[in-house]
């Protein structure tokens, strides 16, 4: 679908192995950096010539090279941002960024093994990549950042020690002023759903609601509904077949919580007065909604602009990784209230 696939250059892990050194030892070596001995330097050259291994091809700046992959969950298929609103701001602030500076935008799925990816690659001809939905540990990414290429991850924290970059929200501290929210109003029997992720930042939204029922003294009532297969629908359903039902719901994201609330009152129940409902993310159908929805949002502007230049930072000046946390805000509308005595 995408084109043909090539074998990528040798990388800088393969140098390093080749050289008996470190990766951050052949890195520093060959872009002249760091204090090292004439004979751990020639061996790591000797090997970078052995391999065809090229810096100049890769560690071009966005001035020179005026070229920036924008990736996408492959998984989303040939629908790109078209897709997934929340996505398709990211992009066009990122998009409008990197304009202003002159720099070229191509969008991708996030498949090195994937035209037109590969192949620009393979030609030295990528100045950076900012990725959305797309974890630390995802195979694109750390064969890009073997590469030395410089990458931004929107909206993911990465736990490892990296070269990653990161622009995101705090993805435990909003769940965790959700859940304060909730606990303020008098609930304590309270519920998340949420969609499984298997790139990071949902785990950190459940470890956060975790620790707020934690400090709050709340041992019971704090159930998690996490089953993928289910889709939006079926997890709302899944949510009203629990015993006691919760009288507050923490839905991730935004679209799963105007689900729950239209599910709601297809069975007769009230929002806010039967069952108080909040969201994440603060998208159009939030305000749309009735119930208007409770939410945590954040500026989409800052997070693509921020992730641009972070990309700067790193492809520029030679900044080994940036991170960047935005402010979130909980945005309190219609859809939450005391529970019913």
């Amino acid at each position: 679908m995408y084109g043909g696939w090539r074998k990528l250059k040798a990388t800088i892990k393969d140098v390093a192995k080749e050289a008996g050194v470190s990766v951050g030892t052949a890195s520093e070596i060959l872009n002249n950096k760091g204090a090292f001995r004439e004979e751990t330097k020639r061996r790591v050259r000797e090997a970078a010539e052995r391999l065809g291994y090229r810096v100049a091809g890769v560690r071009r700046s966005l001035d020179q090279l005026k070229r920036v992959f924008v990736l996408y969950p492959e998984k989303m298929g040939d629908g790109g941002f078209t897709v997934n609103a929340l996505y398709r701001e990211f992009f066009e602030h990122i998009e409008q960024s990197l304009s202003n500076l002159g720099v070229n935008v191509f969008v991708a799925p996030n498949n090195t093994d994937l035209f037109p990816l590969n192949t620009a690659i393979g030609k030295g001809e990528v100045g950076g990549v900012i990725a959305l939905g797309t974890g630390e540990r995802h195979p694109s990414l750390l064969r890009l950042l073997d590469e030395q290429v410089p990458c931004v991850s929107v909206m993911r924290m990465p736990k490892l020690e990296t070269r990653l970059s990161w622009v995101s929200v705090d993805h435990r501290q909003a769940a965790y002023d959700v859940v304060t929210h909730l606990v303020e109003l008098g609930h304590r029997n309270i519920s998340l759903v949420t969609l499984y992720d298997d790139t990071g930042y949902m785990a950190d939204r459940i470890d956060g609601f975790r620790q707020a029922l934690s400090d709050y003294g709340i041992s019971s009532g704090g159930r998690i509904i996490n089953e993928p297969h289910l889709g939006y629908g079926g997890l709302a359903a899944r949510l009203f077949s629990e015993t006691p039902m919760p009288t507050a719901v923490f839905a991730s994201p935004d679209d799963l919580a105007v689900r729950v609330i239209d599910e709601a009152r297809e069975r007769g129940l009230r929002v806010p007065q039967d069952l108080s409902v909040v969201g994440f993310d603060d998208l159009d159908k939030a305000v749309q909604s009735s119930p208007k929805l409770t939410t945590i949002g954040y500026s989409r502007r800052s997070i693509g602009t921020m992730a641009v230049e972070a990309l700067q930072m790193v492809a520029r000046h030679g900044v080994t990784s940036v991170g960047i946390r935005i402010p979130h805000q909980l945005i309190v509308r219609e859809s939450c209230a005391p529970p019913q005595t």
